[in-house]
């Protein structure tokens, strides 16, 4: 199965396994035998899934980020202030029209991870030189003119059919090496 398939079921699974972690925190801390603050287990297992789900997500992918990976791990951390303050607002929301604290504390200590991870993909979309990137280390086989960016694999001339420029074979693979470390450089 390719890795990035594997990624995606697994990442599927992420939801379950947080529910099952939820639902283990809020349990250890029910049945403490100590006097806890109403509403702390629904924060407990909120913050016990959340935890399981950033650290889950970042070990998942950062084999598949590896180039800005640092730069994620950052926009991660906005995404966690920013999950945080939605989880803020939708508790108290529920709160003010329910009247009901456990409701909104329940529903934001559950939201915080979604709006996470909502924040968190869309910080962490490939841009357009990582596409390139990744589309050129795919295969070093594959040959793009250095005039105007057409892919050239499998013609029988080093002419480009796109701009009529014409090369030659060394020409053509030391402008792709090159062409790698520019974008590289621009990343």
């Amino acid at each position: 199965m390719p890795p990035l398939v594997t990624r995606i079921l697994l990442t599927i699974l992420m939801f379950p396994f947080a529910a099952m972690v939820y639902l283990g925190a809020f349990a250890i801390f029910e049945l403490q035998n100590v006097r806890v603050p109403r509403g702390m287990p629904l924060i407990g297992g909120g913050v016990a899934a959340w935890a399981f789900i950033i650290v889950y997500w970042c070990v998942l992918w950062r084999r598949a980020l590896q180039p800005a990976f640092l730069t994620r791990i950052m926009q991660t951390s906005a995404a966690m202030l920013i999950a945080f303050a939605g989880a803020l607002g939708i508790g108290w929301l529920l709160n003010s029209v329910t009247y009901r604290s456990e409701f909104g504390v329940m529903v934001a200590s559950a939201s915080a991870p979604l709006i996470w991870l909502a924040a968190t993909i869309f910080f962490w979309r490939e841009s357009p030189v990582e596409r390139q990137l990744r589309r050129l280390r795919a295969t070093d086989a594959t040959l793009f003119c250095p005039v105007c960016s057409y892919n050239l694999t499998g013609l029988n001339t080093t002419r480009c059919p796109e701009c009529g420029r014409a090369f030659t074979v060394d020409e053509l693979l030391a402008k792709q090496s090159n062409r790698v470390r520019e974008l590289e450089a621009v990343e």
